[in-house]
């Protein structure tokens, strides 16, 4: 069986090619069930601008950022997201400053 789960992680690119497809969520006129957070390296513009003011895209859905530690319902996360160049290929190495910022 699968669940209950107290908490959801999503990682990779979580507004993929159809971002309009959360519309109904950010309208508000659905809800996810339980907390959502993901980590992006690519925002929409337009959701840019709202995560700005506030981490939270809606509600029970979360931005972490790009980089760092978080505390989520008592649990300690660090995150670090690694970008593809336009080719496709990850790097290798990570920048030393970001590897610090997720360093207890």
């Amino acid at each position: 069986a699968h669940g209950p789960f107290d908490v959801v992680f999503c990682v990779g690119d979580f507004f993929g090619e159809n971002e309009e497809i959360l519309n109904p969520y950010i309208e508000g006129k659905v809800e996810f069930p339980i907390p959502m957070y993901f980590i992006s390296s690519h925002l929409p513009t337009h959701i840019s601008e709202q995560l700005k003011e506030s981490k939270q895209l809606c509600k029970n859905v979360s931005f972490l950022g790009s980089c760092g530690l978080s505390d989520v319902q008592g649990l300690k996360v660090a995150f670090y997201v690694e970008v593809a160049s336009d080719e496709g290929e990850f790097s290798t190495s990570f920048a030393t400053s970001n590897v610090k910022s997720v360093q207890p």
